[in-house]
């Protein structure tokens, strides 16, 4: 994502992203999850190699909210194609998100920043903005530059 690596060093700093950062694999491991509940990154065990590799290639994020204390990433979003791919034995957790109303982060690339513009609500997909971002995620929206884990 261009310009997204600043843009991940001040989030880190400022809490603003719930994410992970993810490499393209045969199983889609996600390779570092975000603590939900107090804000801090949590790496999974031996990912800071591949964490690396993946900034580097920039190829995968995952958007991660769920709105409870599992930390659980339901979902991959491979930034590179568009493709929303599921992450191995993630199909029933996302049908459970689905049924109980779980949000996922949405995350928007409408701006330099990065900036995390809005959460999507899986039960009946519609897209409810965060605080002031109305503009940039009608925006996102009418040009199809959101990137969101479903």
């Amino acid at each position: 994502m261009s310009g997204s690596m600043q843009s991940v060093q001040q989030a880190t700093k400022t809490n603003v992203w719930l994410y992970a950062i993810c490499t393209e694999s045969s199983t889609d491991q996600c390779l570092a999850l975000c603590n939900l509940k107090n804000k801090q990154h949590r790496p999974m065990s031996g990912s800071t190699q591949s964490v690396q590799q993946a900034k580097q290639t920039n190829v995968w994020f995952c958007a991660i909210c769920t709105a409870s204390k599992t930390d659980q990433c339901l979902a991959l979003c491979n930034l590179k194609n568009k493709q929303h791919r599921p992450m191995s034995g993630s199909t029933q957790s996302v049908q459970q998100a689905k049924q109980t109303n779980v949000w996922l982060c949405a995350i928007c690339t409408a701006s330099k920043t990065d900036q995390c513009l809005a959460l999507c609500n899986l039960k009946n997909k519609q897209h409810r903005p965060m605080s002031g971002s109305t503009q940039s995620v009608q925006q996102a929206t009418q040009t199809n530059v959101w990137l969101y884990a479903i």
